[in-house]
């Protein structure tokens, strides 16, 4: 189970990474992500800038939690991604039977709207972090080679969730990805 622990750590500090940065770059990138909070709807537009700054704290926050090598860290770095991907996937619900059709600004910039993908993928991010923390709480030690591995394919997988969207649009029709924009 450690080489479990290990690819999750690496798969959701990789997407947490991704997901504080690309909304810290800047301030029209952070705008743009209270305005997609705003949009959803799912939250009072006046907290929609707190709930952002909360959002991305959290996710600074986890992306340390799992980056630390001590088990309890993991641990809490695991169970406050699992509430946080839980709320996220509440709240795209929530928006999608309202009829939003607000961009996904997990990543940065995005034209694709929030939808079921996004929800699967967070249900998908959920399964990881309860992996991930069975594991780590299973510990019984790894060799270099192997620790190596499990990084790597953490890593990519965490690359991949990253541009989910963007893989999800190679394979619509040219004319759903006109739509979906």
């Amino acid at each position: 189970m450690d080489y479990v622990a290990i690819a999750c750590r690496l798969l959701i500090g990789v997407v947490f990474a991704a997901s504080a940065a690309t909304k810290l770059v800047g301030p029209s990138a952070f705008t743009a992500f209270v305005t997609s909070v705003r949009q959803m709807r799912v939250v009072p537009g006046t907290f929609a800038r707190p709930v952002a700054y909360v959002v991305v704290a959290a996710e600074a926050l986890i992306v340390v939690l799992v980056a630390v090598p001590y088990a309890g860290s993991a641990v809490a770095g695991f169970a406050i991604a699992a509430v946080l991907l839980a709320a996220f996937a509440v709240g795209i619900v929530i928006s999608v039977r309202r009829g939003e059709r607000t961009p996904c600004r997990c990543f940065g910039k995005s034209t694709t709207p929030l939808g079921p993908v996004h929800v699967v993928r967070n249900i998908f991010l959920i399964c990881v972090t309860i992996a991930g923390a069975a594991g780590t709480l299973g510990s019984a030690g790894v060799d270099l080679a192997g620790a190596a591995v499990a990084a790597v394919a953490g890593a990519v997988a965490g690359a991949l969730v990253v541009a989910l969207d963007d893989i999800v649009d190679l394979f619509r029709p040219a004319t759903s990805r006109q739509s979906a924009r």
